[in-house]
């Protein structure tokens, strides 16, 4: 994480220091991501801002131990989760690493959309509308396709609430993205939804991988997502940007409906 002076003059939503303060979930394979300490990432961009919210299962993590340290931020001066709150707020402004958010972006891009950030490459320049969510706020390893059952079980019953809250609480976030099956699959068992296959976008030659495309209502909002998790995927930038066609001419069917 950053460090900015200015990070002290925020003000932290009493959600967000509530979710910030929980300690971390026994047993669940959770690393320190944030100077030697566990941090949930309650998003990645600022939700103030957002019109999209992309749902994913939870944060990737480099092979580190697991944390000993389940109560950091319980007692943590509200300094200290400013800094943290506003790291998250301005994430893409310094840290553009991960081969999934360049990704999602020439999806949203096609929309009209950004994740924003300075060290945006892909889409420089544009003002943040999207931002990033997850099923779970902590970083885990192994990653989450490596964990067990009764922990996934765990994570999603301490996630899940909050993803839920910080999406009701931002009533201007409009449209939900979900990536992967796995947030496909998950969404539709914690909420009792079913989402309505559209189509498939073929992503070889042979036609033997397919992309699926859903739609369907979460909480209140518009809801698209896809099959694959965009980063192993395979999906070249053609195929992307067709996916964010998709997802547009969904977006905009649905506006012009209301």
């Amino acid at each position: 994480m950053i460090d900015n002076t200015e990070a002290v003059t925020i003000n932290v939503p009493d959600y967000i220091e509530r979710r910030m303060r929980l300690p971390v979930p026994e047993g669940c394979c959770v690393v320190d991501n944030h100077e030697g300490n566990p941090v949930p990432m309650c998003s990645y961009g600022n939700v103030r801002k957002a019109r999209v919210a992309v749902i994913n299962l939870n944060p990737g993590s480099d092979k580190k131990p697991h944390t000993t340290n389940r109560y950091y931020l319980a007692n943590q001066p509200l300094s200290t989760l400013q800094r943290i709150y506003h790291a998250h707020n301005t994430f893409f402004d310094w840290f553009w690493k991960f081969p999934l958010f360049g990704r999602l972006e020439i999806v949203l891009k096609e929309c009209g959309f950004s994740l924003g950030g300075a060290r945006n490459r892909v889409n420089p320049a544009q003002e943040s509308s999207a931002v990033c969510l997850e099923l779970s706020q902590w970083t885990t390893w192994p990653e989450w396709g490596g964990l067990g059952g009764d922990v996934k079980e765990k994570l999603l019953n301490d996630g899940v609430p909050f993803l839920q809250e910080i999406i009701e609480q931002n009533q201007h976030v409009e449209l939900l993205l979900g990536n992967g099956r796995g947030v496909l699959n998950t969404l539709q068992d914690r909420f009792s939804v079913k989402f309505e296959y559209v189509g498939s976008i073929n992503i070889t030659k042979a036609e033997t991988k397919t992309v699926e495309v859903y739609r369907g209502n979460l909480l209140g909002r518009q809801f698209v997502g896809w099959s694959e998790f965009l980063p192993r995927s395979g999906m070249t930038n053609l195929q992307l940007a067709e996916l964010g066609r998709w997802v547009c001419e969904l977006y905009r069917e649905k506006a012009s409906q209301a």
